[in-house]
């Protein structure tokens, strides 16, 4: 009876730790979070969302070297202008902030977070499935120990219980071209660098992609595919893999719980989707303008966040 009693009392503590630490993230959601930003033609046509993680970067191990300098990253090698993006304006990012935690934004640059321009098209084919056509320049710093000789990419809607595919038509780092290598199972892109990335130092990755969203089978994540007239797009750009204490994380994920194990970064994207679909994305829209063509392209920025969702009706 004692040892029932015991285990009963470590069982309602282990509950209510779990509760008191979902109250605590729920809590700093909303202390960070800023609320929707709408547009005035159409205030119900998108709806933002954002999440902030309470603890924004790990800790960096103890440097063998210099340590990383307090002022903008070196960018090694030179840039393609073709390729042009401001990534050190910082100003469209604090329209997704409330004014108190605007600050977090430079803060989180200055750390080295990672910085993604992302455009994509999608389109509903006949075929029932949704496609996707995009490009992406992606600003990163060696926030590490070491030099890197390469970068991961995660392509998660590759993993076996997607349901859906993504493929890499073309990567260049810098302005180069380059040659990617798929590895497990095609849920991770090593893009070679140039030469090694130094510790604080940063470069410039740029890749074209296409996606296909399937319909939704009864197994597996069902966060990126089609059906009932909804698309969801969890996963749908490829995003830089974590760096850890075992080296790049890019292991193939069992069938369930939370895939996704990315580092914090800043995100602006440009959506261009079917003119009467509805969207829900991360962040906040901050721009809305129609083609003529029968779509529209929606311009969305984030503060820190893990990923970046956009669910479409």
């Amino acid at each position: 009876m004692i040892i029932n009693n015991i285990s009963i009392l470590n069982f309602c503590k282990v509950r209510l730790a779990f509760l008191s630490l979902f109250v605590l993230s729920t809590l700093a959601c909303t202390l960070f979070t800023n609320y929707p930003i709408l547009t005035n033609e159409n205030p119900t046509e998108i709806v933002a969302t954002q999440t902030i993680m309470p603890v924004l970067i790990s800790p960096l191990p103890s440097p063998t070297t210099s340590p990383i300098p307090t002022d903008e990253p070196t960018i090694v090698a030179e840039y393609n202008p073709e390729l042009e993006f401001d990534f050190t304006d910082l100003s469209p990012y604090h329209r997704a902030m409330r004014p108190e935690f605007v600050d977090d934004i430079e803060a989180m640059a200055a750390a080295g977070a990672s910085r993604y321009d992302i455009e994509v098209e999608v389109t509903f084919p006949e075929s029932g499935e949704a496609q996707l056509a995009g490009k992406e320049l992606v600003r990163y710093t060696n926030t590490e120990a070491v030099p890197l000789s390469e970068i991961y990419f995660r392509l998660y809607p590759n993993l076996p219980d997607y349901g859906g595919e993504i493929m890499v038509e073309e990567v260049s780092v810098a302005g180069t071209p380059v040659e990617p290598v798929l590895e497990a199972e095609d849920s991770a892109l090593r893009v070679p660098l140039i030469e090694p990335l130094q510790r604080g130092e940063a470069t410039i990755v740029s890749l074209t992609f296409r996606a296909t969203a399937a319909p939704t089978v009864n197994a597996g994540y069902n966060v990126f595919s089609y059906s009932d007239q909804t698309l969801a797009m969890a996963g749908f750009y490829p995003a830089i893999a974590v760096y850890d204490d075992e080296g790049w994380n890019i292991d193939v994920p069992p069938p369930y719980g939370d895939v996704t194990y990315l580092d914090v970064a800043l995100y602006q994207v440009q959506l261009t989707v079917p003119e009467a679909m509805v969207v829900a994305a991360s962040g906040s829209q901050v721009d809305s303008q129609i083609n003529g063509d029968g779509t529209k392209t929606l311009t969305l920025v984030s503060g820190p966040m893990r990923d970046f969702y956009i669910a479409i009706r």
